[in-house]
């Protein structure tokens, strides 16, 4: 039975593993493979893979899978150069009172 997620100014149906796997007429690991390769989008509703109606449709007339603008993951910052943190020096306005509280 397909999910319907009411989104904003949408409704998105969405196909657990087993009817997405009826509908390309393979094997539910087969469709679970296409979906963890990133061939068919898909997304994780409460552990379980989630595939849109639409995108299955798209992936049926042979659509190709869209990369992110931008890069996400472990080396996503890879080549970038990162600037350090400026620090402001704020002169103590009462030492005393810092070696008092630090037991000196």
């Amino acid at each position: 039975m397909p999910y319907i997620a009411y989104l904003p100014n949408s409704r998105v149906t969405l196909l657990d593993l087993d009817e997405v796997a009826e509908v390309l007429n393979v094997s539910r690991k087969t469709a679970y493979r296409y979906c963890k390769s990133g061939k068919l989008p898909s997304n994780s509703v409460s552990g379980q893979v989630m595939v849109s109606e639409e995108t299955l449709l798209a992936f049926l007339h042979g659509a190709k899978p869209q990369k992110s603008a931008t890069r996400t993951g472990r080396y996503a910052a890879r080549g970038q150069r990162l600037e350090p943190p400026e620090f402001v020096e704020f002169p103590p306005d009462d030492l005393d009172g810092v070696r008092r509280i630090e037991g000196y």
